[in-house]
């Protein structure tokens, strides 16, 4: 910061020596700033940019300053104030706002995307829910119409899981053997002992052996005993 008076006198100035002296003198070898202590003479306001030469022991470089002028009156006379930055000061705030604000959009940015990707998953989670339920009515409204379609047509149905032996059947399978839901254990092989007839059991182990390994549609005939003891022919 530095003050001229309206005469062009330097009242203050942070250089050494130059206070008390005649602008025009101090800086004659400097036409930018001379330009500007004309306009601060006039009394006029603004802003401008000028070269200074700046010592620093044996080494000089020019110096790149920002300026701002406004004058002060007093009584019948003004004094003109300027303040003056170095254009690396003035850079390297700017440059630290743009740092901050860099900062600050990539943290929006990151927590914008984290957003978006977990309502999107979030999004697929009650879509995959909405289809799964879907599924799941469609798949019993297809189980009905199979019951339903067992029970005009007197036949049964059944699942079997081939590495737990897992046996599960129809109501009509149970009613054409004759047993109650709760009688077997849902074995396949206690099934086969219990309701095949005992001249077909080996037949039948033997094809469903076949199947299993060639990847063949279960496709047999054979006899099955009821508990009461009638003889029934299945074919499945």
């Amino acid at each position: 910061a530095w003050m001229i008076s309206q005469e062009g006198i330097e009242l203050f100035c942070p250089v050494p020596g130059h206070t008390g002296k005649s602008v025009f003198e101090n800086c004659e070898e400097f036409s930018d700033l001379i330009s500007m202590a004309n306009k601060m003479m006039k009394g006029e306001q603004g802003v401008a940019s000028y070269l200074f030469d700046k010592t620093r022991g044996k080494q000089h470089e020019n110096v790149k300053k920002h300026a701002a002028y406004i004058p002060v009156h007093i009584a019948d006379t003004f004094w003109t104030i300027v303040i003056a930055s170095n254009e690396e000061e003035v850079l390297a705030n700017l440059v630290a706002l743009r740092n901050q604000l860099f900062l600050v959009f990539s943290l929006l940015f990151a927590g914008c995307f984290f957003l978006s990707y977990y309502g999107m998953k979030s999004w697929g989670i009650v879509q995959e829910e909405k289809n799964r339920k879907k599924t799941e009515k469609a798949l019993r409204h297809s189980e009905a119409l199979l019951h339903h379609s067992q029970v005009l047509a007197s036949i049964g149905s059944f699942v079997w899981e081939l590495q737990t032996d897992f046996l599960q059947w129809s109501k009509n399978m149970f009613a054409i053997h004759g047993l109650e839901e709760d009688s077997f254990s849902g074995k396949l092989s206690e099934v086969s002992r219990r309701l095949i007839h005992p001249e077909d059991r080996e037949r039948i182990a033997k094809e469903i052996g076949k199947m299993v390994e060639q990847g063949r549609v279960w496709s047999m005939e054979f006899r099955i005993v009821r508990p009461d003891g009638e003889e029934r022919i299945m074919r499945s």
